[in-house]
């Protein structure tokens, strides 16, 4: 090989490392650094929505929505939810929970689940449990304007010992649509 072509070589090499590094960085960025939700799946057809959450009380939830080792029964534990339209257009926001556990729906559908808007104490939106949480309209949002949330998760205090060594894995489906006007 001559020296020209080796030397291009090993500016390919050296670029291609590069980039390598560069892409792993990036990605430890975007993926662990964030403060970001990931427990979300966003649906904001074109709207805006964007999503963000803190854990209120409680254990560290290691940046993961609900992440709870040992649950017992009667313990609650409530999340901060922030929808935030960073568009221009109005938006009505709905919210579905799905199981995505691979244990089954033992847990899931024991779960009680309540939203509250403004504050812990705040107007109750829904108060039942997880499963029945189908397609809530949780709030019209107009253009550049954000609301809080706080969501409660518990298990019911006369929950036996079928639950022990159960794991519950869900997702919120949040969608942004079109405001429905009042009839």
């Amino acid at each position: 090989m001559s020296r020209k072509k080796q030397g291009k070589a090993i500016k390919i090499l050296r670029f291609g490392f590069f980039a390598l590094i560069l892409g792993l960085v990036l990605s430890v960025a975007f993926n662990y650094l964030s403060n970001k939700t990931y427990a979300f799946e966003v649906n904001d057809n074109g709207y805006g929505l964007e999503i963000s959450s803190e854990r209120i009380e409680g254990q560290n939830n290691n940046g993961k929505l609900f992440n709870i080792d040992n649950m017992a029964p009667g313990e609650e534990y409530t999340e901060a939810v922030t929808l935030e339209n960073v568009g221009s257009e109005s938006f009505q926001s709905m919210i579905t929970a799905v199981n995505t556990s691979t244990q089954g729906d033992l847990l899931f559908d024991s779960l009680n689940f309540t939203i509250r808007k403004g504050s812990p104490k705040g107007a109750v939106l829904f108060n039942g449990k997880l499963k029945d949480l189908k397609n809530i309209v949780v709030c019209s949002l107009n253009g550049s304007n954000q609301i809080r949330y706080y969501m409660t998760l518990s298990l019911p205090a006369e929950s036996g010992n079928e639950y022990q060594s159960q794991h519950a894995s869900f997702k919120f489906i949040i969608t942004a649509d079109a405001v429905t006007p009042a009839q």
